[in-house]
């Protein structure tokens, strides 16, 4: 662990043992197990994490044990280091002796670090110091957290929230940019050639070309133009324009720091709205996705997806938790909420989350490396219908800001069938495209 004690795991993954670092042989453990997660969390520790300065994930024993953090930082822990901006000069201190720095996040103040191998008791020293029995994090360090692993969470669902009214009017994306935060777009595909107007790669895997087919299903549901169908796959916002911002590797995941890196450099291309169809379990407190998201939001709006870990609630993800995000759940071709939608209230202060739903349930758009189409289900599939929707209104009202388009969204949905807590209202409802787009007086 990051306090250089040592958990052993049976081969069930259960807690065989822990060792304590040297020095730290009288400092009390506590194991707690919350839901399916098991936390061994020191008693110094322990208070860092009530101040709200440490991250609990840091000690959640069955995430730490993922294969994905072998994958992002070998025998090391990945961390991101939040730094006060008096005291910049602490992190040369701390990367100099203990840590190799993976990554600066200018939008949060911070570094992604890996804590190296062995050198974790020195690096929890050099990040806390202790006065009179009680514990603090070091000057110039703010708070520090866990580099999570995120994962990525048409012809019948486009007209279902209500585009070709749009298009009628004359609204299908010109001029607007979208970028998507993915696993990349192949642009190659019909449908999307000529889409992409900006691109780079974040991932840990190599090149901006999808390797998975997640990016490219999200990218032609916002912007598709369907060539290859006649036109019967056509995305929401089909002459919006694509950033190409690859976050995630082959296998759809990726760490918070790149997904940080990533939304700071589309924010800077010019993205008018970002797609992120991503997340992570939700922790009470605002985590650095969702400070990056609320920083960022006048510049750009978040369209985020909730997460697939419904029906329960309190189990919308992050960065879906944050506040100045539009949030999407996920809905069937009849408006029926999907059992795998991520329900509110958010972890910590209640508050209602998801906004809107949008269809989400057998979504058929461009299937990577090929010319054809495939079907997915998933909240990362209503995130990029609302995306798209968004990009009409920015079309539309270029000069209202992203929380103004998200409150017309939100206003111009229909009511669906379930308490706010459970699922937002429906942005998919058949006639709130219409109605948002021709300026519905809730919307104004």
């Amino acid at each position: 662990m990051i306090t250089g004690d040592r958990v052993t795991l049976d081969r069930h993954g259960d807690i065989a043992g822990v060792t304590p670092a040297q020095g730290r042989e009288s400092i009390p453990l506590q194991t707690i197990q919350s839901g399916k997660h098991r936390y061994v969390i020191p008693a110094d520790a322990a208070e860092l994490i009530t101040a709200g300065t440490l991250d609990q994930s840091l000690f959640d024993i069955t995430e730490l044990n993922r294969p994905q953090y072998d994958r992002q930082a070998g025998d090391g822990i990945p961390v991101i280091v939040k730094w006060e901006r008096s005291l910049a000069g602490a992190r040369t201190g701390l990367a100099d002796r203990t840590s190799t720095v993976m990554r600066r996040l200018p939008v949060v103040d911070a570094d992604a670090l890996t804590l190296e191998p062995g050198g974790t008791n020195a690096a929890w020293s050099s990040l806390t110091m202790t006065s009179a029995g009680s514990t603090k994090l070091a000057p110039g360090v703010q708070s520090v957290h866990l580099d999570r692993a995120l994962h990525a969470s048409l012809n019948e669902s486009v007209p279902q929230i209500g585009a070709p009214a749009a298009w009628a009017a004359g609204f299908d994306g010109t001029g607007v940019k979208v970028a998507v935060i993915d696993t990349g777009i192949d642009a190659n595909h019909p449908d999307l050639a000529g889409k992409v107007v900006s691109e780079r790669n974040f991932s840990g895997a190599e090149g901006t070309q999808d390797g998975n087919g997640h990016g490219t299903h999200v990218a032609s549901t916002v912007a598709g133009s369907g060539a290859a169908s006649g036109g019967a796959y056509k995305g929401v916002a089909p002459e919006a324009e694509l950033i190409n911002a690859r976050a995630l590797d082959t296998k759809g995941w990726e760490s918070d720091s790149s997904v940080l890196a990533v939304v700071q450099w589309a924010v800077d291309a010019g993205a008018d709205i970002v797609n992120l169809s991503l997340g992570a379990t939700d922790t009470p407190g605002i985590d650095l996705l969702e400070e990056a998201v609320n920083t960022l939001s006048g510049q750009a709006l978040s369209v985020i997806a909730a997460g697939n870990d419904g029906p329960a609630a309190t189990t919308v993800g992050s960065p879906g938790s944050a506040e100045r995000a539009l949030t999407v759940g996920a809905v069937d071709g009849k408006d029926v909420l999907a059992s795998f939608s991520s329900r509110g209230p958010v972890v910590g202060d209640g508050s209602v989350k998801p906004e809107v739903t949008a269809p989400g349930v057998d979504i058929t758009a461009a299937k990577f490396d090929s010319t054809g189409y495939q079907s997915m289900s998933g909240t990362s599939m209503a995130a990029p219908h609302v995306a798209g929707a968004a990009a009409l209104l920015v079309q539309q009202h270029p000069d209202r800001s992203g929380q103004q388009i998200k409150s017309q969204l939100v206003s111009s949905a229909e009511p669906g069938a379930h308490t706010r807590f459970r699922s937002g209202i429906r942005a998919g409802g058949r006639n709130s495209g219409r109605r948002g787009h021709r300026g519905h007086p809730q919307g104004r």
